[in-house]
């Protein structure tokens, strides 16, 4: 098995339409590679099958239909417009802390 070494950087956490993405710029065999990771976000409020979603600050609007027990304060994870998991409060956490560490 050949191990491949991997030099990421985080550039900034931006919207993107209505999810939040973390751009990664990843460096392998020196060619750039934009990523976008899912952070955490905790649900704020709740309108039928539909609520809404703050990411440290930006709030978009996410279809919960997939996580039908979700609850307003849960921490979930959004892609496409669509909660497709809810985080426990420590590993939502852990993740956001992960993400600081990142940027420092």
């Amino acid at each position: 098995m050949k191990e491949i070494k991997i030099n990421l950087r985080l550039s900034v956490i931006r919207p993107v339409g209505t999810e939040i993405c973390v751009q990664l710029k990843c460096f392998l065999k020196k060619n750039p590679v934009d990523m976008c990771l899912a952070i955490p976000g905790r649900l704020i409020s709740v309108e039928g099958e539909k609520g809404v979603v703050d990411f440290r600050g930006v709030k978009r609007k996410v279809v919960l239909t997939l996580i039908p027990d979700v609850k307003v304060g849960d921490f979930v994870i959004v892609h496409a417009g669509f909660g497709i998991q809810i985080l426990d409060e420590t590993e939502a956490k852990e993740t956001l802390d992960l993400l600081d560490e990142l940027v420092q």
